[in-house]
């Protein structure tokens, strides 16, 4: 007898982690700056500052444009834009424009 493959099935509660907030630090993301390049936005090219989302810790904030980028998505902060990392290493962006 060869047993090849054994599976288990189980369903029951479980605790919740107790997850911390970070605290933040301070704002400037010059740690997680790769560079600059050319981006076009509304038919111009404009330097825009590119960013690396692993080296992005709480407190980091900067204006767009600018590119956050990390192995499997880039995410585009549009010129009147800005980007912060709250304590939980989110990436908020909010429009600077208001309606």
């Amino acid at each position: 007898t060869e047993v090849v493959a054994a599976r288990l099935k189980a369903i029951g509660p479980v605790e919740k982690p107790a997850i911390e907030p970070e605290s933040e630090g301070a704002k400037d993301p010059g740690a997680a700056l790769l560079g600059e390049r050319p981006v076009v936005f509304d038919g111009k090219p404009l330097p825009t500052q590119c960013y690396d989302r692993s080296l992005l810790r709480a407190g980091h904030t900067f204006a767009g444009p600018g590119l956050v980028l990390q192995m499997d998505s880039t995410t585009v902060i549009p010129p009147g834009w800005t980007a912060r990392v709250d304590g939980y290493r989110n990436l908020i962006v909010e429009s600077l424009l208001l309606d």
